[in-house]
């Protein structure tokens, strides 16, 4: 396996001028260098589908999307089909990452020959952190695909549950596109991506 494969990162944008600048800010930054940027503009009113052109601008790694709104699985499912990467990493636009975010799930892919990698969260508003579930768990969680399954219909950990978060196998995501029209659509979608993987870190 490859140390250097291109990882398609995919950001649904709708509506989020207030957080983008930060989102795409911390994208850019990353540590890992060999990236797609895909902006999906969901058919926004405000003004993120500009900010969005300024970023490509900027930055060659990043292509942006202008589309009829049609939901956040749309948008994800949009920028699935258009995605060259090896890998998928989901982030949403009123997010943001640490720099090392890819490249450090990506480690964890090469030295476990994973599927899918997965991290915690951190919930912020304004000056306020709080740590998401398990910030006391540090010690790294292998199991295969069906054991991810079951840890997350037994445990119930939301961080399991969301498209974000995590680094997947493209044909994996390729494979099962999310609902369109459904809300919670991760909860229709993540597991079929852990029960159609080999191992899960």
């Amino acid at each position: 396996m490859r140390k250097d494969q291109l990882i398609s990162v995919i950001i649904p944008v709708y509506g989020v001028e207030k957080y983008l600048d930060r989102c795409i800010a911390s994208i850019c930054k990353q540590t890992y260098r060999n990236l797609e940027i895909l902006l999906v503009d969901d058919g926004s009113k405000d003004s993120s589908g500009n900010i969005c052109d300024k970023w490509a601008n900027n930055d060659s790694r990043i292509t942006v999307f202008h589309k009829n709104n049609g939901g956040l699985s749309s948008a994800r499912n949009y920028g699935i089909a258009r995605a060259k990467g090896d890998y998928v990493s989901f982030i949403d636009a009123d997010d943001y990452v640490q720099e090392n975010y890819i490249e450090y799930l990506y480690n964890l892919i090469l030295k476990y020959s994973c599927d899918i990698s997965i991290c915690c969260y951190i919930k912020t508003a304004n000056e306020y952190v709080h740590f998401g579930e398990d910030e006391n768990l540090h010690e790294k969680i292998l199991m295969s695909g069906k054991e991810a399954c079951f840890y997350l219909l037994t445990e119930g950990y939301r961080y399991l549950i969301t498209a974000w978060g995590k680094l997947y196998k493209k044909h994996l995501v390729s494979t099962y596109l999310f609902p369109e029209g459904r809300i919670h659509e991760d909860e229709a979608t993540t597991y079929k991506y852990y029960y159609n993987a080999e191992k899960v870190v």
